[in-house]
């Protein structure tokens, strides 16, 4: 069964505007490829970070909000870390909501 995860991308800030598209194409085939779908996804930003991560102070920060098994999340995080442009990644389960009937 699939499950809703938000996932948050810290991009490489020498990226230009085609590169950081490119990366957001190549995250959403690491998706597809894993059978899952993105529901939603911001658009990127530069964004000071709290600390230095490669010795890079800012990073173009995007949120995605994922639907996808949680059998191939390992397989996703997995891809993400081979991304080179890719400074900083999360992957968190969302909390589902209880409905009582």
């Amino acid at each position: 069964m699939a499950r809703k995860y938000e996932v948050i991308l810290f991009l490489n800030p020498d990226l230009d505007d085609t590169g950081v598209a490119a990366e957001l194409k190549e995250f959403e085939k690491i998706i597809a490829k894993a059978e899952g779908t993105i529901l939603s996804k911001s658009t990127p930003r530069l964004m000071e970070m709290g600390y230095r991560i490669k010795k890079k102070k800012t990073g173009y920060y995007v949120l995605a909000e994922i639907e996808i098994n949680p059998e191939e999340v390992k397989t996703v995080e997995r891809a993400l870390t081979l991304q080179e442009t890719i400074l900083r990644y999360t992957v968190i389960l969302k909390k589902q909501k209880k409905v009582l009937l």
